[in-house]
């Protein structure tokens, strides 16, 4: 979106407040040092990179969560449930959350 949404690269590069400080920071990474790197410092930068009991990170979420949502409207997003019915799943319900955003 960066790349192709003008409208969307102006907010990001114009503005002096967060998230789009950091954001052109995460940018900046990924044309240097790629995407990990970048991904780490998104992860380090929004303190999520916790110890926790797992070791499992949502990159998406952190983004939505941290970054998206300045820019997009509240309908565009969508939460999906489902519920597995074998015994045997290891996570029955899951939640899954999304956003939809057209490019005009």
């Amino acid at each position: 979106m960066f790349r192709t949404e003008s409208n969307i690269q102006n907010i990001i590069l114009n503005s002096e407040k967060e998230p789009f400080l950091s954001l052109r920071k995460t940018f900046a990474l990924v044309e240097s040092d790629g995407w990990d790197e970048a991904r780490l410092y998104w992860l380090v930068n929004q303190n999520l990179l916790t110890h926790q009991k797992s070791n499992v990170h949502d990159v998406y979420r952190s983004v939505d969560a941290h970054g998206l949502r300045f820019i997009k409207n509240p309908v565009q997003l969508y939460k999906t449930k489902t519920v597995c019915s074998r015994q045997d799943c290891p996570t029955r319900e899951r939640s899954i959350v999304h956003a939809d955003i057209p490019l005009e």
